[in-house]
């Protein structure tokens, strides 16, 4: 029987409750982490490596506000905003500092609590770094991703985002982690572009420059792939890991090596 305990529960924050998923150790040996999904999922893409990493450590995954099971706040945030409620989720748990592992959208708001609540991070762990061009973010948009949905009674916007997701898939990865994939997209609702939003305006660039804390980067072969190797020239101090045959949902296909990966990363910052 594990030692660790998993469950879920609720931290109220200014921008309503947020979900957390936690596993927490009988005793823990290394710093606390937080993890943050991308957009417009959920800490559902964690719930395989949550015991694996919770072993010796306690681990937070929580869903975003407006994202999962979270409250929706009342207005589109900023990506500063997300920070500074996850920030205080992170708080409420313990006074760490915390290890952040961040995927995506949630790289980007692992670097700028680096910044902004630098005493409360100890290392970062990123899954891709979106430095993005802007005419790479047009296309994104083009494609859906940070404006409003428009559905449709034929069911045509519904199967987009299905072919969305698996544009990005790893090859042969189960449909089941798929369909549960896009469950999570449609539970965030008509404001689940809010998150894209808030990415596609902050300056990720200027923030991964300025990261002073240790640092390291997983590179699966996604939709991020290349713009995550802009990171080589721009902070060649930061080690990237390449996973060329990895996609989304590489922690459910791959839990175990994706979990020695993510703790190897946190441990060393390489």
């Amino acid at each position: 029987m594990s030692a660790t305990r998993l469950y879920r529960t609720y931290i109220d924050t200014p921008m309503g409750q947020v979900h957390c998923r936690v596993a927490e150790p009988a005793a823990a040996i290394h710093p606390p982490l937080l993890c943050l999904h991308m957009s417009p999922k959920s800490g559902w893409v964690y719930e395989p490596v949550l015991e694996r990493l919770g072993k010796d450590r306690l681990v937070v995954a929580t869903d975003t506000p407006g994202f999962g099971m979270s409250d929706r706040p009342p207005t589109p945030p900023a990506l500063t905003d997300y920070t500074d409620v996850l920030a205080g989720v992170a708080g409420a748990f313990a006074d760490g500092p915390w290890d952040i592992l961040g995927y995506h959208t949630g790289s980007l708001i692992a670097c700028d609590m680096a910044l902004r609540h630098g005493g409360r991070v100890n290392r970062l762990a990123l899954i891709s770094a979106p430095l993005l061009t802007q005419a790479e973010i047009a296309e994104f948009v083009r494609l859906g991703l940070g404006k409003p949905r428009v559905w449709d009674e034929d069911g045509d916007a519904l199967l987009a985002l299905w072919r969305l997701v698996l544009r990005w898939r790893i090859p042969g990865g189960a449909l089941s982690v798929c369909a549960r994939s896009l469950a999570d997209t449609l539970l965030s609702g008509d404001t689940g572009w809010w998150g894209h939003k808030a990415a596609f305006a902050f300056d990720f660039e200027a923030a991964l420059k300025q990261v002073a804390h240790p640092a390291a980067i997983l590179n699966p072969g996604d939709d991020l792939c290349e713009a995550t190797r802009r990171a080589l020239t721009l902070r060649p101090d930061i080690p990237i890991i390449e996973k060329p045959a990895w996609a989304h949902g590489f922690m459910h296909e791959f839990p175990d090596e994706a979990s020695a990966i993510i703790a190897s990363m946190l441990q060393s910052g390489a």
